[in-house]
């Protein structure tokens, strides 16, 4: 598959996780006695902070490593161009 079919099968993945949980935070807000309209309202905006809160903590095992990316850093300075005399 091509990478533009995967970044846009990774941004539906994305909304419907985010509709998940303003879902469950709207079932949520109701059984705690608030009105439709404020648990929608809140459902709405807590949603995306909910969601990174998430990503942070998934992101948090790879000890600051990035998955799939074995190879060593590759980048030069301008120390590295510099003719040596």
């Amino acid at each position: 598959m091509a990478m533009s079919t995967w970044l846009f099968l990774a941004g539906i993945c994305v909304i419907y996780v985010a509709l998940g949980i303003g879902a469950l935070v709207f079932v949520v807000l109701l059984g705690t006695g608030r009105s439709f309209q404020e648990a929608l309202t809140l459902a709405f905006v807590l949603a995306c902070p909910l969601m990174m809160i998430g990503m942070m903590f998934m992101m948090r095992g790879g000890n600051g490593q990035q998955l799939g990316n074995d190879a060593t850093d590759h980048r030069h300075s301008d120390h590295d161009a510099m003719p040596k005399v």
